[in-house]
């Protein structure tokens, strides 16, 4: 067969150095003078300069043989001034391999017609990050009280006093994550419906993260590499379709949706470390542990729990995971990510007349907006109808929520009905667009005239009861606005 070679050598060099400076300025002897800092009887100036270095370099090789077997390979290195001596250079590389089946002869012999194309795609790969700040790995001073701040030390003596802002450590490195991925791509009756699946893993080690530090150090964090590692998974679907095509008439349509989720896979000493009550080998690193809620007692208007341990008492842990037998929480639930998301949009014209609209879908658990709330204390807070009619108001009744407190409700939040469903499926944006007949303007000697009409957030169909799922609060924020744009276009 026929092959083609392609090798590329890439190599960049980057310096970005930024500069600012901040002036406070305080106790003006009178509104008239505010115009100026340098009436101020107290002034602080703050210079701030950051310089970041990055150099890196490639090499690539592409072979293709008979354009159907594809083979990828990268080899990289690279440097950054976020680490220090010795740490600055990592090396990283990835290959990656396709086949496009359908051209195959023996499989176009036993493919139905109306199925167009059909390839197969894998790679593998480590990559790196330096998502950092500047100069982490060195120990800094500071008259100001912490990093960025423009309020000073008091002096001392008449002298001004310094202090060191961040602990000094050199011996972080290169983050990296190793991933995995699986591609099919599909496609029917010419193309005219194309199909893209999607499977990936990420395992990231090494990961750059703020650990925290005993508070006797006089530093509450430090810039580090953890020894947790952890793997992210997934599933991506990306359909498209053009469902009429013809000169006055087009309809396209396209859908997507995707799912993540990711667990902890390992933490040496994990549980001599100060995360043995946020981590656990095995679950997902948001994952909490729930009481089971059984409803309102009729007689106290109070929350009710399962016992689980029987006990005689409810007893919540500290920490996310329940440590001991005592602790009565037993229902796991993971409210980070949602469980799927995506969206869908159409397209569609006749002749001059034009629609399109976007949509998008969330299926997730969050926070119950009202359940937690403390209509008796001394804060402004918009009570719903939802809330007034299914309170807990007397003996015997039986009710939604919980009677009226100026002490809150604590326990709710650590019970599994604090999270309610909050799915939704959204109009994200939507265009109507029309353009006049070049006949009827033509008349009046105009070049071009139409109008058009755009929306955003026009309608959300969802369970979730408060005022928006992606607010999740209910008592503390305003709505999402539906907007709604018209604009006439006259050219002559």
């Amino acid at each position: 067969g026929k092959g083609n070679l392609t090798v590329q050598l890439i190599g960049n060099l980057q310096t970005v150095s930024t500069r600012s400076e901040t002036i406070q300025a305080q106790e003006f002897p009178n509104d008239a003078l505010l115009k100026s800092y340098n009436n101020a009887l107290r002034k602080t100036f703050v210079e701030n300069f950051r310089q970041r270095k990055t150099v890196s370099g490639a090499f690539i090789v592409r072979y293709a043989l008979d354009n159907k077997y594809v083979i990828n390979i990268n080899a990289r290195r690279d440097g950054s001034s976020h680490f220090g001596p010795g740490k600055q250079f990592g090396n990283f590389a990835s290959a990656g391999l396709a086949w496009i089946a359908s051209d195959e002869k023996w499989l176009r012999q036993i493919m139905p017609s109306w199925f167009s194309f059909f390839k197969l795609r894998s790679s593998y790969g480590i990559t790196g990050s330096d998502n950092i700040q500047d100069y982490e790995y060195l120990s800094r001073w500071s008259k100001s009280d912490r990093l960025g701040s423009t309020r000073t030390l008091f002096r001392y003596n008449g002298l001004d006093a310094f202090h060191v802002i961040k602990p000094m450590n050199q011996q972080f490195q290169w983050e990296s994550t190793t991933q995995s991925e699986l591609g099919i791509s599909m496609a029917f009756l010419e193309s005219r419906i194309s199909l893209e699946l999607s499977f990936y893993r990420k395992v990231t080690d090494n990961q750059l993260t703020d650990l925290p530090m005993p508070i006797l150090t006089g530093f509450p964090s430090v810039i580090a590499n953890s020894e947790a590692k952890v793997a992210n998974k997934g599933i991506e679907i990306a359909l498209s379709a053009s469902l009429i095509n013809t000169k006055d008439w087009r309809l396209d349509f396209g859908f997507n949706l995707g799912s993540n989720s990711n667990k902890l896979l390992a933490f040496p000493n994990l549980e001599r470390s100060s995360y043995r009550e946020r981590l656990r080998i095995g679950e997902s690193l948001t994952s909490q542990y729930f009481l089971k809620f059984t409803g309102i007692d009729p007689l106290t208007g109070n929350g009710t729990y399962e016992d689980r341990n029987k006990d005689g008492v409810i007893t919540v842990g500290s920490g996310n995971f329940p440590l001991s037998d005592i602790d009565d929480r037993y229902i796991p639930v993971d409210f980070s990510a949602p469980r799927f998301s995506g969206g869908f949009n159409i397209d569609a014209s006749y002749k001059s007349l034009s629609v399109s609209a976007n949509f998008s879908l969330v299926n997730r658990r969050i926070a119950h907006p009202y359940l937690v709330m403390v209509p008796g204390q001394q804060m402004n807070i918009a009570i719903p109808d939802e809330v007034k009619n299914n309170h807990w108001q007397k003996p015997g009744d039986q009710a939604k929520y919980p009677r009226y407190s100026t002490t809150g409700a604590s326990i709710s939040r650590s019970s599994d009905a604090n999270f309610v469903n909050g799915s939704y499926l959204r109009m994200t944006n939507m265009a109507v667009a029309y353009k006049l007949p070049a006949k009827w303007i033509s008349k009046i000697r105009m070049k071009d005239a139409g109008f058009s009409i755009k929306t955003q957030n026009l309608f959300t169909i969802s369970p979730f009861k408060g005022v928006n799922p992606d607010l999740e609060s209910g008592i503390f924020v305003t709505p999402l606005p539906t907007t709604i744009a018209t604009s006439i276009s006259l050219n002559f």
